[in-house]
């Protein structure tokens, strides 16, 4: 006997229940990148997951486990990072956190969105989310660019390194969206390219160099998978075409951006050479080879807890500023190995479709948007270590959405 028996069939059990799980997700999206709306959140996670486990039992659906080993792996490593914590509780709460909640966001998402209309759906949520944020950057910026002072801002109550890595995350699916748009949809089109304009725009105004530097890779990236397999409406003088008018725009913001950051400094390179982050490093590199096999304990402070120091020099110095060190800082060596086993793992995930078909769909063009979100992330991740909360769980529902999605068209 199985805990879950065999759904009678695929898909959400009835027409109301598929839309009663589409608003709760909708909620959750829009919500999620906001500060201070756990309450809302918690309120559609939790509805969700009850409904799902509920469904499950009575044999109505079939949950989806992506990436179970994987998964499985990095949280052993994390639990066993509670033998040697600084701080077992702190690093318990970490795990429930970071752990149990992200995996079963992929879970819920993996069951629920099992389509390409329901994933495109929720991109479309994703849309109407960002360009709301998107619009609360410009109304906080553009009192700065009319008074022609320096300046770093987010949306709403959204700090800049957050925001930023928000929107490195979502622009890939606004381009796919682009893509699939019909043909005679030119005004949409338009309208979206806009929006893409005013998401680099916002980076910008963020002050986040590894953001707009994050754009370009995924700007080129996109352009070669695009290219290597064009989907026949689009030509090869309109990628290209796109993507040199990306790195113009984006090229020129990141050396305004940097000049901007410190107009007082003698020469933009004094503005890297001078950035903290290397001290960070170098203590996070000090930290791993002290405690190679162990670490201070799951959980993205473990720096502050192995540094105690720091903060009283850097008070907003909490983590490594790099995941990959911050992992190796949290959990040694195995840490940093299951993490990239885990990236490694959803990496191949989002390949597989485009490695099983020569076509162009839906589940293709979203599979390379997934693919450009991730080394999008993974680049914007070296400087900052924002893989945690709001970002982390966006990005697992998206793993599992696009997961199902490719399981449902094999």
């Amino acid at each position: 006997m199985t805990i879950f028996p065999r759904p009678a069939f695929s898909g959400s059990p009835t027409p109301g229940i598929d839309r009663f799980t589409s608003i709760l997700f909708a909620i959750y999206v829009l919500v999620l990148p906001i500060g201070h709306t756990v309450a809302l959140r918690n309120l559609a996670f939790f509805t969700l997951a009850g409904l799902t486990l509920w469904l499950a039992l009575r044999g109505r659906i079939k949950p989806v486990f992506p990436l179970v080993w994987p998964w499985l792996i990095y949280t052993v490593v994390a639990a066993f990072s509670l033998t040697y914590a600084v701080d077992p509780a702190y690093s318990l709460g970490e795990i429930k956190t970071e752990i149990g909640y992200s995996f079963l966001l992929l879970v819920l998402a993996a069951t629920w969105i099992t389509n390409v209309e329901r994933f495109t759906r929720l991109v479309w949520v994703l849309i109407a989310g960002n360009l709301f944020l998107v619009a609360s950057s410009f109304y906080y910026a553009v009192p700065h660019l009319l008074q022609g002072t320096a300046f770093q801002v987010g949306a709403l109550n959204i700090g800049v390194g957050k925001f930023s890595t928000y929107l490195v995350m979502i622009v890939p699916f606004i381009f796919a969206q682009i893509i699939l748009m019909p043909k005679p949809s030119r005004t949409g089109k338009m309208l979206l390219a806009l929006l893409v304009a005013a998401n680099i725009m916002a980076v910008y105004f963020t002050g986040n160099r590894a953001g707009v530097i994050s754009l370009i890779v995924e700007a080129a990236l996109l352009s070669a998978m695009l290219l290597w397999r064009r989907p026949p409406n689009l030509s090869t003088p309109k990628i290209l075409a796109a993507f040199m008018l990306a790195v113009l725009l984006l090229g020129s913001l990141s050396i305004n951006q940097v000049a901007n950051r410190a107009p007082d400094t003698p020469g933009i390179g004094d503005t890297i050479t001078g950035d903290v982050r290397w001290g960070i490093w170098h203590d996070s590199l000090k930290n791993i080879a002290a405690l190679p096999y162990s670490g201070g304990g799951f959980g993205r402070d473990a720096f502050k807890l192995l540094n105690p120091d720091y903060p009283k020099s850097y008070p907003y110095v909490s983590h490594a500023h790099n995941t990959l060190l911050n992992m190796g800082v949290q959990m040694g060596l195995p840490g940093i190995a299951v993490w990239l086993l885990l990236m490694v793992a959803v990496g191949r995930a989002l390949w597989i479709p485009l490695a099983t078909t020569r076509s162009w769909s839906g589940s293709t063009i979203y599979a390379v948007a997934g693919i450009v979100m991730l080394i999008g992330l993974l680049v914007k991740l070296q400087t900052d270590d924002f893989f945690n909360r709001d970002i982390a769980l966006l990005f697992w529902l998206l793993v599992g959405a696009l997961f199902s999605v490719h399981r449902s068209r094999r």
